[in-house]
């Protein structure tokens, strides 16, 4: 019986490995994987996980079997009664070291021979070095593609692997060609958006949008619905978050904005407050208001939040809040997320500095894009608009037209196909006891509205009118 040795520590065992033993398998009568016990290489997986895993990817061919080593492998061959070694190529640069060795097992015993074979050309750039990095750095959707057993995600406590140890791994033939399984590998390697990343950026995104939009601004600004104080102070640290001001502060100049709605007054219209065109309107809409020197007044527009205590107290550590969640927050998400220093600081630039930079510009395309782009259903003293895409980023904020129509109410997506997952929040709340008093606009209101009835006259600058 022609038997064949496949040595190595398969950890894990890859794709590539498996094409190698499915090739010899159909040389030899019988192939042995031998899995090696290589503890001085820190193995992700123990002994007995590499074993099971080997014995079960390979359970389908007939011929092949696997078993373990901790010894010279030239004795082990020798104990096994077999006349080969197959060892696997992948690149050339592997050539020579797997030469070396061939020579040095056919002197310790010249009646065994070594076999070189190469997997097939979809597998050749693929090693579990690749396998580890791309499942520790959180993205398992090229695993299936990769490894035999998905259960290799699952295990991420590797040891640190370096960019000039995975390049050490890619054939420069192979890189040169740029192909489509190395360019996807690469990409995942310097981490230009893992799956961790994307997860703690989405987490981050909503917890401090829905801290502006539901809380910030339904809550606090329009008082849209009641809730309890420990919610509302959760809502008040998760607006904070966003790094857009203190609840006092947001919410001062949010109701100045409505009682001076695109007139002499409102801090942030593209048709009034600045000298100039519509490029320019725009501009300073959408973040140029904020280097103007004069604040909406605390005591005239928010004299019922600075008697709340709650929302005081969430303001006197509003410092304190940003320092948290824009770096001490990701960062911790990232290295519990990837067990590495640069997996923290991954998840500082996307939790933290590119998650407020997207929210910030969420929050002003309602101040700009939404007063000049989009639909006027309602009749209105304003330029305000329904902006999909606004609605879209800004978790129901585009749809500002119908917000400016009815102010207080808690649903600004008034129609089916407007999306506004702050309202879902909101009713959630409601239909679990967490808010009450939620504020709703009836079909004969939007009606009346609708037909453009001409709006009733008032003072201007009265923030009763919010």
């Amino acid at each position: 019986m022609r038997t064949a040795i496949y040595p190595g520590s398969f950890d894990p065992l890859t794709n590539g490995h498996l094409d190698v033993v499915q090739r010899a398998a159909k040389l030899f009568d019988r192939v042995v994987i031998a899995v090696a016990k290589n503890e001085g290489k820190n193995p992700t997986f123990t002994h007995a996980e590499r074993l099971a895993l080997v014995k079960q990817a390979v359970k389908h061919i007939p011929n092949v079997e696997s078993d373990a080593f901790d010894s010279l492998l030239v004795e082990y061959v020798v104990s096994r009664k077999a006349q080969a070694i197959v060892r696997g190529l992948r690149a050339v640069s592997d050539f020579e070291f797997e030469f070396q060795l061939a020579l040095m097992n056919r002197k310790l015993d010249e009646n065994i021979e070594t076999i070189f074979m190469m997997p097939k050309d979809t597998y050749t750039f693929l090693s579990s070095r690749i396998v580890k990095e791309i499942a520790r750095l959180g993205d398992d959707s090229p695993i299936a593609y990769l490894s035999p057993d998905d259960r290799y995600v699952e295990k991420l406590a590797t040891p640190d692997v370096t960019i000039a140890d995975l390049i050490g791994d890619i054939d420069p033939i192979k890189a040169a060609r740029g192909g489509h399984e190395l360019s996807s590998e690469l990409t995942v390697h310097y981490g230009l958006l893992p799956r961790a990343n994307r997860r703690i950026f989405a987490v981050f995104y909503f917890l401090s949008g829905f801290g502006i939009t539901a809380g910030y601004h339904r809550l606090f600004t329009h008082r849209s619905f009641q809730t309890y104080p420990l919610i509302r102070g959760i809502f008040a640290v998760l607006g904070s978050m966003a790094i857009q001001g203190s609840v006092p502060d947001w919410v001062a100049d949010h109701r100045k904005h409505h009682a001076y709605a695109d007139e002499e007054g409102d801090p942030h219209s593209p048709h009034a407050g600045h000298a100039g065109g519509p490029l320019r309107g725009f501009v300073h809409a959408h973040f140029g208001w904020l280097f103007a020197d004069e604040k909406a007044s605390r005591q005239r527009y928010v004299p019922d939040l600075l008697d709340d205590p709650v929302v005081m107290a969430v303001h006197r550590r509003f410092a304190l809040i940003v320092v948290l969640s824009y770096f001490l927050a990701p960062v911790t998400a990232g290295l519990i997320a990837t067990r590495r220093l640069r997996g923290g600081l991954s998840a500082f630039l996307w939790g933290g500095a590119l998650r407020v930079f997207f929210v910030h510009h969420a929050t002003w395309s309602v101040n700009s894009v939404c007063h000049l782009w989009g639909k006027r259903p309602f009749e209105t003293r304003d330029e305000s608009r329904n902006n999909p895409l606004v609605a879209l980023v800004g978790l129901g904020e585009g749809n500002h037209h119908n917000h400016h129509a009815f102010p207080r109410s808690a649903k600004h997506g008034l129609q089916p196909w407007q999306f506004d997952p702050t309202w879902w929040l909101i009713w959630t709340m409601e239909q679990t006891g967490l808010a009450w008093d939620v504020q709703r606009v009836s079909s004969k209101e939007m009606e009346r509205k609708r037909v453009a009835e001409p709006a009733t006259p008032g003072a201007r600058g009265d923030s009763s009118l919010i």
